[in-house]
C-alpha cells in the first residue's frame, strides 16, 4: 500500500491513439495522436478552454495497442487575456441579440431615462429569450421524430415504448403538468 500512495498519476499524455472532449453526449473536439501525446493534463485543459470557452467536459482516451478507454472530467482553463467562449455555437446569436440590448438599455440608463424606450428593449429581450427556446424546442422534436424512425426500423417493439414515453418526456423538458 505504500508504493501506491507513493506513486503519483503520470500527468503526461503518452501512446494516446486519440482523445475525445464531450459534453452533453456530444463530441466537440477530437485531437488525435500527434496532438495530445506529450501534453499535459494542464496544457489539454487550456486547449480546451481556448478551443470551446470555460466549462466542465468529458474526456475519453483511447491508447494504442490497448483495448481498454479511459474516461473522466477534465475543467477548462481560461487564461486572464483570453476572451470567453460561449459553451454552444447555436447561443452565439442568442448571447449576441442580448448583448446588443444591454448596450441600448445602458446608453438610455446614461441619459434622460425613457421608461417606455425601456420597457420596449425589456420586452424585445423576453421576445429574443421565447424564440430561442422554441428553436431548441424545434430542435427537440425533430431529434424526436428521428429516433421515433429508427426505433420503427430497428424493431417495431419498441416503437410503442416511444410513444408511451413521449408525453412524459415533453413534460418534463417544458415543465409543464400534463
Amino acid at each position: 500500500m505504500e508504493k501506491k500512495k507513493a506513486e503519483k498519476r503520470k500527468d503526461v499524455f503518452e501512446n494516446v491513439e486519440y482523445v475525445q472532449i464531450k459534453k452533453n453526449r456530444k463530441q466537440l473536439l477530437l485531437l488525435e495522436d500527434n496532438e495530445i501525446n506529450g501534453k499535459s493534463r494542464t496544457q489539454l485543459a487550456k486547449q480546451i478552454g481556448e478551443k470551446l470557452g470555460e466549462g466542465t467536459y468529458f474526456y475519453t482516451v483511447k491508447y494504442f495497442g490497448n483495448p481498454k478507454i479511459t474516461v473522466g472530467k477534465i475543467a477548462s482553463i481560461i487564461s486572464k487575456g483570453s476572451e470567453s467562449k460561449q459553451p454552444h455555437p447555436d447561443m452565439d446569436i442568442f448571447y449576441e441579440k442580448m448583448k446588443n440590448l444591454d448596450d441600448k438599455i445602458e446608453r438610455q440608463a446614461s441619459g434622460n431615462v425613457n421608461i417606455q424606450a425601456i420597457m420596449e428593449m425589456k420586452d424585445a429581450a423576453y421576445k429574443i429569450q421565447i424564440e430561442f427556446w422554441k428553436s431548441q424546442c424545434d430542435m427537440l422534436h425533430s431529434e424526436n421524430d428521428k429516433l421515433k424512425k429508427q426505433a420503427e426500423t430497428d424493431g417495431g417493439g419498441s416503437n410503442s415504448l416511444v410513444e408511451a414515453l413521449t408525453p412524459l418526456i415533453i413534460q418534463m423538458l417544458t415543465k409543464q403538468p400534463g
